[in-house]
């Protein structure tokens, strides 16, 4: 199912948040390896 609503704040939200938990995934992966 895929949204496409540029004003709806959550799916904003959501997508930079899942992008910042990526992110600081491979942060921690780089850290510990």
């Amino acid at each position: 199912v895929q949204i496409t609503l540029p004003h709806s704040k959550a799916e904003i939200g959501l997508k930079w948040q899942v992008s910042e938990i990526s992110a600081l995934a491979k942060l921690l992966k780089a850290l510990t390896t």
